[in-house]
């Protein structure tokens, strides 16, 4: 039989799924909130904005669910296997006192059938929450939307007029309407569907065994804090088919097979066998229900998960603030608040439930319950164009810039924060790092334009003083392009950089670097102009040779020409 706490455990890990999907759609929604204030003529131009904020959602939270519905679709299917396989090992110890030809795999066999449909039928549900949480995640983006345009309109700082609306959209996150009678979390209900999936596949497979093997009567499991209409039959004997004395119907007593039954929605119920030998004499061993699992364990061990839901809840919430730039002094201080109210709870009840029971850390605290996972968009788009098949055409990398992976790290660390920055505020940034170590030298800039930036004074400074070729410089493309022509100029004049970096929000990074030597004069105006003119010609010629490539890759394709020819290192990454 399995335990309530056993099921009620069961979903733990497709909800942390949900729960970190939550995360990654709210910071994205928050961040695109905050280039409303990009807008000069919100009044004309925010329709426009709106529909492609929103066409830009519907794809990206369309392609979020699909991977965490492919994810949590094993989840599900290893979480039914796991509950089957511990419903035949205590059935096969329970009815093997009783028959010892039984096998354990004559009990599989039996049960095969309704494992295979309870693993669909439980997929079917995960699939069913998945639509109908996008729908409502679009819904509550829209929503979020026409609240900031609305503040603004009426006067209010845009600024603060879209902090607000982030901090509103944070605190409602996004709930599934229509599922269930009471809006409820994403993570909620999908931890539901996978409890009632476990249990009612378990059920019919004790169903079927308890036909197969004789066995008529059943003992239901009871566990502190059911709800009143389930706590009036259980931990009570009652009859399957065949009538005995002073026993009810187990099905029509318990509601068996009903939604709001044993087994049925959330319900964490079941029942255990009972051979008549065991009921008339009375050898049913009551312990096996009940072992550490009063109703006063029950209520401390539900009081400490709501702590573990709170600080879950403020942990989310200020991690998706921090991603959007808005200030979390508030949720900083509510995680503190709660972690220090649950340590005090446990050490208080531990030491109050030896006094009266005797037992020892009846409470520990589960980390894995207040977890909240991180997720950059950058480094999803990252890990996504990693996957794909490589075109040795246009992609690849000289040895070069395989770094060492310390400095590869602080560079992916810039790149995801460059990333954040722009969905801030829509400019382009730069960076600038030692070029041995990787380590980042001064604080990221910007010129608050979107297709320019010009070096702060700081790294101006450095630029000047530090050793030929021992500087990386890191910025982004909002068009998405590769480096420009004037990239290129800026890197060879400039002989403290020893190479640059451009990233762009579709994951993608370029990389060029001129080795000692390969420096070209290009300190007169016609020098960089005839460069200019080789890069146009090139480009029109690659155009004509290659008609259906996109003019990104067509002004990638020139640069690898050029690079090549001056015996310069380029090349563009997709991991």
């Amino acid at each position: 039989m399995l335990t309530d706490k056993y099921l009620e455990e069961s979903g733990d890990e497709v909800s942390n799924e949900f729960s970190t999907l939550e995360t990654v759609l709210l910071v994205w929604m928050g961040l695109r909130l905050r280039n409303l204030s990009n807008i000069e003529n919100i009044g004309n131009d925010y329709p426009k904005w709106k529909n492609k904020a929103i066409a830009e959602f519907n794809k990206y939270s369309g392609t979020e669910f699909g991977k965490t519905k492919k994810t949590s679709l094993d989840m599900v299917k290893n979480a039914v296997v796991n509950g089957v396989t511990l419903t035949i090992e205590n059935v096969y110890n329970r009815l093997k006192k009783t028959d010892d030809k039984l096998k354990k795999k004559n009990i599989l066999i039996n049960g095969k059938k309704d494992l295979n449909k309870g693993i669909k039928s439980t997929q079917n549900e995960l699939k069913n929450l998945c639509n109908i949480s996008n729908k409502c995640a679009n819904k509550q983006f829209i929503k979020a939307c026409d609240d900031a345009y609305s503040k603004i309109i009426a006067g209010q700082d845009a600024e603060n007029a879209i902090e607000s609306s982030i901090k509103k959209l944070v605190q409602n996150g996004i709930e599934v309407i229509g599922y269930t009678k009471n809006n409820t979390s994403m993570d909620a209900a999908v931890r539901r569907a996978v409890t009632s999936g476990v249990n009612q596949t378990s059920l019919k497979i004790k169903i079927a065994n308890c036909e197969k093997f004789g066995i008529n009567i059943v003992k239901t499991s009871s566990h502190g804090g059911a709800r009143p209409d389930h706590a009036r039959w259980q931990g009570q004997f009652f009859y399957l088919d065949k009538p005995v004395k002073g026993l009810k119907k187990f099905k029509s007593s318990t509601g068996y097979g009903k939604v709001d039954g044993l087994g049925g929605a959330n319900c964490r119920h079941s029942f255990y066998e009972v051979t008549n030998y065991e009921y008339e004499n009375n050898l049913v061993n009551d312990e096996e229900f009940e072992l550490n699992r009063n109703n006063e364990q029950y209520e401390l061990e539900q009081k400490q998960r709501y702590y573990e839901r709170q600080i879950r809840k403020w942990k989310k919430r200020k991690n998706v603030l921090d991603e959007c730039g808005v200030d979390s002094t508030k949720e900083s201080k509510k995680i503190k608040y709660w972690q220090n109210k649950r340590s005090q709870f446990i050490k208080d009840s531990n030491i109050d439930f030896k006094k009266k029971f005797g037992t020892n850390n009846v409470l520990n605290k589960a980390y894995s319950r207040e977890k909240v996972i991180k997720k950059s968009l950058f480094a999803e788009n990252f890990e996504k164009n990693s996957k794909r098949n490589t075109n040795s055409k246009y992609d690849g990398v000289p040895d070069v810039f395989n770094y060492k992976a310390d400095k590869q790290r602080r560079l992916t660390d810039t790149f995801i924060e460059i990333d954040n920055r722009f969905m801030k505020d829509g400019f382009e940034h730069l960076a600038i790092h030692s070029k041995r170590t990787g380590e980042i030298l001064v604080p990221i800039s910007t010129s608050k334009l979107n297709n320019h930036v010009d070096p702060s004074k700081a790294m101006q400074k450095l630029l000047l003083t530090s050793p030929e070729n021992s500087l990386t410089a890191i910025h982004n493309h909002p068009n998405n392009t590769p480096f420009s022509i004037g990239d290129i100029i800026s890197c060879n004049n400039n002989k403290a950089l020893g190479e640059i970096i451009v990233i762009n929000n579709n994951g993608e990074s370029y990389y060029f670097s001129i080795p000692k030597g390969a420096r070209i004069n290009l300190s007169i105006a016609e020098y960089e102009n005839e460069l200019r003119e080789y890069f146009r010609k090139t480009k029109k010629w690659l155009s004509q040779q290659y008609p259906n490539e996109s003019e990104a890759d067509i002004h990638h394709l020139a640069l690898v020409k050029i690079c090549k020819k001056a015996g310069w290192n380029y090349g563009r990454k997709r991991v």
